[in-house]
């Protein structure tokens, strides 16, 4: 090939796709398992009939529509995380390592790692990464004591399912939702309490 314009409109044309999603390709799954396996974890805790574990050193970053400044939905999410690597492409979301989560030796925690909305939790029994909603959902013996319960223990309603006696609630952004959910399942009028976590997504748009 010794056309030099053929030879640039080549390259352009493979850049392409990565300027188009503004993301590096995510890690090969078996690069990204060892990852996931050597980084801190923190307590376990529950989520509809599952085991969950929060990850330290992981973020999750909502995908974006594209924008006119040319920043990717990673650089829009986290100036750091230019220079980290996505982990998983999941959905709506992209998971990517967050360097500053973890100390330079990648053993020890730098804070610990809570149950937060947008945190990244991992399946204890599968592996699966999952990322925590916001959401604590509760099964109630009676739907009409949600505002009650809510103001008890620092929460807001975010939805009323009364027919299936369920609720939705909403914790402030620093609290830990699996201690909230640990707390409010205290409650005698509380059957189940749990922090939301969803493992897979349809794909955005």
């Amino acid at each position: 090939m010794n056309n030099p314009t053929l030879r640039i409109a080549l390259l352009i044309a493979a850049a392409l796709p990565t300027l188009a999603f503004g993301q590096p390709a995510a890690l090969p799954s078996a690069e990204a398992e060892a990852l996931v396996r050597s980084l801190p974890k923190g307590a376990e805790f529950r989520s509809d009939g599952r085991t969950y574990r929060p990850v330290a050193g992981l973020r999750a970053a909502p995908r974006t529509a594209s924008r006119n400044d040319g920043q990717s939905p990673l650089q829009q999410a986290s100036p750091a995380a230019t220079t980290d690597v996505v982990v998983e492409d999941k959905g709506p979301y992209v998971i990517y390592r967050d360097a500053s989560a973890v100390s330079a030796a990648g053993a020890s925690l730098v804070g610990t790692p809570r149950v937060t909305k947008g945190s990244v939790v991992v399946n204890v029994r599968t592996g699966q990464l999952g990322i925590a909603d916001g959401l604590i959902t509760a099964k109630l013996t009676d739907v009409g004591a949600a505002q009650a319960l809510a103001a008890a223990n620092g929460l807001t309603v975010e939805f009323v399912a009364g027919p299936i006696g369920y609720v939705y609630f909403k914790a402030p952004p620093s609290r830990d939702l699996a201690a909230a959910a640990a707390a409010l399942a205290k409650d005698p009028r509380v059957k189940a309490a749990y922090p939301g976590v969803q493992e897979s997504f349809g794909r955005p748009g």
